[in-house]
């Protein structure tokens, strides 16, 4: 076993230096920047955020058991990360050359799709290296404080930057795409650190070939899994919800609120502060109540703000509210909790002998929902869009509202048909 306390400082150096390095190229609402700066048709964007989920879905189901085999995890969490980091500053090189929008619709496309399939491999191999580097005896505790040091470096670091975005609001728009661009590489060279903390790591022990890798059909055993199937389903429409109401808020935030980058971005950072501070007291409430429960309420709250957000449209007050409980992403409250539960409610039903292959399919699942809600956010922003009047995005997510009510009511039919037998026994802890 690899020395506990050497090994977990090490690989909290490696991730924050790694979560700076990625801040810009990670952070969603700098995307939708650059997209808006572009000029690019905004029923499209959905559409990019969409193919820039489906690509890692497929691809990780399919690769992840091959990359496994290789028991290259450091070369490849390494390699995925640092040319995830770096991808993106393609985007506002291109910018300034050409101002062609199915040219930079295409780069988009491309390059987004191609950062999040590496940052897929590169987190896979690196719950690996977790897996072996961290002693068990330790590991939930050393993984919360690991991730510490992942999400709030990330999310700090992205207050400085979108206030030098802010900066070049009133400058030439090439100065805009100089400035990204100059972030990205400034940010990109914090993997020096990483990389040399990462390699201190003493040699990592795989254990022997395991048998589930000769299992026929293994990949899609999790689909045929009755007790994990309605949890798969959960994930998708979980995802669907995240990426149909993600796809256009910090554009609406950007457009139709006059927020500035550092704004969004200090929103960001408190949510994702309070999410940290809030992640094990979830963990306890789950213990004590049931993860079906938590679903259950964790759906109704997300709801809830939707609904709010939709009655009092244009009201300040209604943002608090509608920030604590349906704000999306890894890094909100609500649907932070209800992913992570998600994920480890997945961890006690799979199989033991098919774990690799239960995460491939949970992945598969999320990334799909992601992609599902990002197409159908676009196509129904382009029918208000074509509606025409000045209530666009009202009319926008007033028309996605039906998917979290659809999301709450399966996770209350969840709830109920799953108190009996086998699964409520797992899941009751």
């Amino acid at each position: 076993m690899l020395s506990g306390n050497s090994s977990v400082r090490d690989l909290c150096r490696y991730n924050l230096f790694n979560s700076i390095a990625i801040a810009p190229a990670c952070n969603l609402a700098f995307m939708d920047k650059l997209m808006l700066h572009m000029d690019l048709e905004l029923s499209f964007i959905g559409c990019i955020k969409g193919f820039m989920f489906l690509v890692p879905a497929i691809l990780y189901f399919f690769m992840v058991p091959i990359l496994r085999k290789l028991h290259a995890d450091v070369k490849i969490t390494l390699y995925c990360y640092f040319f995830r980091a770096s991808l993106p500053i393609l985007l506002p090189v291109l910018a300034l050359f050409t101002d062609n929008r199915a040219i930079l619709t295409a780069a988009c496309v491309f390059v987004l799709s191609a950062a999040m399939t590496l940052a897929a491999f590169a987190n896979n191999s690196l719950m690996a290296i977790y897996r072996m580097a961290i002693p068990k005896e330790s590991f939930n505790k050393n993984a919360g404080l690991i991730a510490l040091c992942t999400n709030i470096p990330a999310t700090t670091m992205g207050l400085p930057l979108a206030w030098l975005l802010d900066l070049c609001e009133s400058a030439p728009g090439y100065w805009f795409y100089i400035v990204f661009a100059l972030i990205h590489v400034f940010c990109v060279l914090f993997e020096i650190p990483a990389i040399k903390n990462m390699l201190k790591l003493p040699p990592l022990k795989y254990p022997p070939a395991e048998k589930h890798h000769r299992i026929r059909g293994a990949a899609w055993r999790p689909f045929a899994d009755r007790e994990y199937l309605p949890l798969l389903g959960l994930c998708l429409l979980n995802a669907i919800v995240y990426g149909i109401g993600s796809a256009y808020l910090i554009i609406y935030l950007l457009e139709e609120r006059d927020f500035s980058m550092s704004m969004i971005s200090i929103i960001a950072l408190l949510l994702s502060l309070s999410f940290n501070l809030l992640l094990p007291f979830a963990g306890r409430f789950a213990d004590r109540i049931g993860y079906r429960r938590l679903f259950l309420y964790l759906s109704a709250a997300m709801l809830t703000g939707n609904i709010l957000f939709c009655v009092f449209w244009g009201k300040n007050w209604v943002l608090l509210p509608f920030a604590i409980l349906a704000w999306t992403g890894a890094g909100s409250i609500v649907g932070g909790v209800l992913t992570w539960g998600l994920n480890a409610a997945g961890s006690k039903l799979s199989r033991p002998d098919l774990s690799e292959n239960y995460i491939a399919a949970f992945s598969f699942c999320y990334n799909g929902g992601l992609f599902l809600g990002s197409t159908v956010a676009g196509f129904l922003f382009g029918l208000s869009r074509a509606a025409g009047g000045p209530d666009i995005y009202h009319r926008y997510f007033l028309m996605v509202l039906p998917f979290p009510v659809l999301l709450f009511f399966c996770a209350a039919i969840y709830c109920v048909t799953a108190k009996k037998g086998v699964l409520a026994q797992k899941m009751a802890k």
